[in-house]
């Protein structure tokens, strides 16, 4: 939408320049270019100055141009590795819009892919400290265990996964101390204390995976109710700011 209005603005910059360089008047042209910078404006919060050729330059927050007289030029949204959000481009440089709509949805992917990373965290620690247990006791033929969930690579929320030779072989599970098969149910027991045990750690988060999971949720949580009470705010800002351009435009 924001490449399909700068087009359109710069194509009414030459038409209106043309127009009233002969002296013809173009305030229907004027008009249509003013509602096209508006709409800009609430997808990027774009500004526009007018130069003295009558054309207008159209700009981002850190002064980045959207258009400059005849020319616009192209806002791209592309996918990035490793979630697949997107990051945005404007004439193939990295550019970061903070206002607007696109503002907006650029604080929602940070705030997703805090969150992500968060859960990612989360995974890795139950990895490591379960296989720290589960290869610290004996499965039920008497062997030393084997890591109980899948370790190879970087462990993430997405790709969480169960050892497919214990998954594939239930007596490879280990419940016991080692040297002991079958006999106690500590390591097991340990295992499942994992959930309320304060020792563990996420990232910057530490507590129980019980704990630490909570602490997402609450932040989470908060996150929405913020975003809820900004966007009251810059409702009745926008409302007013709108009825003060229309007594000047009434005037």
């Amino acid at each position: 939408e924001v490449n399909g209005l700068t087009e359109r603005l710069a194509s009414l910059n030459t038409k209106i320049a043309a127009a009233e360089s002969t002296g013809i008047e173009a305030s229907g042209l004027r008009d249509e270019r003013n509602e096209l910078v508006t709409r800009l404006s609430e997808l990027t919060g774009a500004r526009a100055i007018e130069n003295e050729d009558g054309t207008f330059a159209v700009t981002l927050n850190d002064g980045r141009a959207l258009v400059l007289g005849d020319m616009s030029f192209e806002l791209k949204a592309e996918a990035t590795p490793p979630l697949g959000l997107s990051t945005l481009t404007l004439n193939g440089d990295a550019v970061e819009i903070t206002d607007g709509v696109i503002g907006g949805l650029n604080e929602a992917i940070d705030a997703t892919t805090k969150q992500i990373e968060d859960l990612d965290a989360l995974a890795a620690s139950v990895v490591d400290r379960v296989n720290q247990l589960h290869t610290s006791g004996t499965d039920l033929d008497g062997n030393a265990g084997v890591n109980f969930f899948n370790a190879s690579g970087t462990v993430t929320a997405a790709n969480i996964s169960v050892n497919a030779a214990v998954a594939g072989d239930p007596r490879l599970i280990v419940a016991s101390p080692l040297g002991q098969p079958g006999q106690s149910g500590t390591v097991a027991g340990a295992i499942a204390n994992l959930l309320t045990d304060t020792n563990s750690t996420a990232g910057t988060r530490s507590g129980s995976f019980s704990s630490i999971f909570s602490s997402m949720l609450s932040d989470a949580g908060e996150y929405i109710q913020s975003a809820e009470n900004d966007l009251e705010t810059q409702a009745a800002v926008l409302s007013q700011a709108i009825a003060q351009r229309d007594a000047v435009s009434g005037v």
